[in-house]
C-alpha cells in the first residue's frame, strides 16, 4: 500500500502534556507517494502513530532542522512541520524491515526536571551517541499497550521496533555507538516493554527530589497561566488522559473528600506516581541505572563518567559531551530558565511545602522528599 502525502491547511497542538497526534493539524490529502521514499527522505520524520486509522504519521521538515539538537523532539516537529505523510502500519513495518536494526539502544526515563534534557545534549556532543529528547511516537507506546488486546502482542513489538528503526535511520545517527530516546515521565510504564523489544538496552532513570520536582515545575505552571488551585475532577482526568492511569490509587494521598487541588499537591502525586512506576519496573527485574538529578549538577564530570561506564560507550566522548554543561538545555522553550546565568529563583511557601510533606506522609514506601530509589548511583 502506498503512503499519502498531506498538506497542512492549519495547525492547533493541544497543551504540551498531550502527545503528538494527528489531531495537531488540519490536512487535505495531495497525492500517493512511494513508501520507500519516505524511508529514503532524511526530511521525514516519525511523528506520531495513529491509532484510529492505523497509520504512521510523519513531517516533511526544512533542510536545516536537526532534531538531535531540539530541547523537545515533538514540539520542533509541530512549529516546523510543513507537510505530513501517513502510511499504513503493516507498510510501515514491512519498509522498516529493510532498514538497519538498532544495536546498541539507550532509554532514558525520567520524573522530569531532572537533567535529562542536558543528558541528551551531552550524548550528542561526545560524538558517540545519537540522541533524542522526547519524540513522541515512543512515549505513545504507554497508551498503545494499555489498548493492546494481549499483554505480549507480536504486532505491537513490530511497531516499537519500526518505529527506533525509523526514527535513527539515517546515516549519521547510525555511525554513532548508540541510539538513545528520552522519554516523557509516563514513558516509565513501558520501560519492561522495551527492554523485551530490545533485550540489549541499556535503561536511565533520572530523577528529582520532590521539592524541588515540584518548586521546578510550579514555575512553569504558573507561567502557563494555570490557577493556583483547581477542581479536583481536572487532574483526575489529566491523569487518566495523559499518564493513562487511574487516579483512584493517588486520591488517597489526599485528605478524605478533597475536592479541590493545588498545584503543588498535583506535582506531589505525579512525582509519587512517577516513582511507584520506577519501583514496579525495578520489582519485575529490569535493569536500570538510576541517577538522581542533584549528582548531576554538583557532581557532573564523575556522574557523565559512570553513565558512559554503564552504558558501555567510548570514554573518548566524555570529554567533548560536558561542554553541554555549558547552556540551558530547554533554552527558548517555555521550560528553560527565565535567566540562562542563573537556576529557579522561585521557591515555594512554607504551607506549600507542608502540603507536599502531607502527601509524602500518607504514603506506604515513598514518604521522604528525598527518597533515594533501588539502583541509584552512588558516587
Amino acid at each position: 500500500m502506498n503512503a499519502t502525502r498531506l498538506k497542512i491547511e492549519q495547525r492547533h497542538r493541544q497543551d504540551i502534556p498531550h502527545l503528538a497526534s494527528l489531531q495537531d493539524f488540519t490536512c487535505v490529502r495531495d497525492r500517493e507517494i512511494d513508501p520507500v521514499a519516505v524511508a529514503r527522505n532524511p526530511n521525514l520524520s516519525l511523528y506520531c502513530l495513529d491509532e484510529a486509522s492505523r497509520r504512521a504519521v510523519f513531517v516533511e521538515l526544512p533542510d536545516q532542522v536537526d532534531l538531535t539538537k531540539a530541547a523537545f523532539v515533538y514540539l520542533t516537529q509541530f512549529e516546523q512541520a510543513q507537510n505530513l505523510v501517513t502510511m499504513p502500519f503493516e507498510t510501515f513495518i514491512t519498509v522498516a524491515d529493510s532498514l538497519p536494526a538498532i544495536k546498541q539502544p539507550i532509554f532514558v526515563y525520567i520524573t522530569g526536571r531532572s537533567g535529562s534534557t542536558l543528558l541528551s545534549h551531552v550524548f550528542n556532543a561526545s560524538g558517540s551517541v545519537a540522541s533524542l529528547a522526547e519524540p513522541d511516537v515512543m512515549t505513545q507506546f504507554v497508551h498503545l499497550r494499555r489498548h493492546s488486546p494481549v499483554e505480549a502482542d507480536p504486532a505491537l513489538t513490530a511497531l516499537a521496533r519500526s518505529a527506533m528503526r525509523f526514527l535513527f535511520r539515517s546515516n549519521q545517527a547510525m555511525d554513532r555507538q548508540a541510539q538513545a530516546v528520552k522519554l516523557r515521565s509516563e514513558g516509565l510504564q513501558v520501560m519492561d516493554f522495551f527492554q523485551e523489544c530490545f533485550p540489549q538496552a541499556k535503561n536511565l532513570f533520572l530523577y528529582r527530589d520532590a521539592i524541588g520536582f515540584a518548586t521546578s515545575f510550579h514555575r512553569i505552571f504558573r507561567l502557563a497561566d494555570m490557577p493556583e488551585v483547581s477542581e479536583a475532577s481536572i487532574w483526575e482526568d489529566y491523569f487518566e488522559t495523559v499518564f493513562g492511569v487511574s487516579f483512584s490509587s493517588s486520591r488517597g494521598y489526599l485528605d478524605q473528600g478533597q475536592k479541590q487541588i493545588s498545584i503543588p499537591e498535583f506535582l506531589t502525586l505525579w512525582w509519587v506516581a512517577s516513582v511507584e512506576w520506577y519501583l514496579a519496573q525495578h520489582a519485575r527485574g529490569v535493569p536500570a541505572l538510576a541517577v538522581r538529578f542533584a549528582d548531576i549538577v554538583n557532581k557532573g564530570p564523575a556522574v557523565i563518567e559512570e553513565v558512559f561506564d554503564y552504558c558501555a560507550l567510548e570514554s573518548e566522548g566524555i570529554k567533548r559531551g560536558l561542554q553541554a554543561f555549558s547552556y540551558d538545555a530547554q533554552a527558548g522553550t517555555l521550560l528553560g530558565r527565565e535567566n540562562p546565568l542563573e537556576g529557579n529563583k522561585r521557591v515555594l511557601r512554607q504551607e506549600q511545602i507542608a502540603s507536599i510533606h502531607a502527601i509524602l506522609k500518607r504514603h506506604p514506601t515513598i514518604n521522604d522528599p528525598d527518597y533515594i530509589v533501588p539502583a541509584t548511583l552512588k558516587l
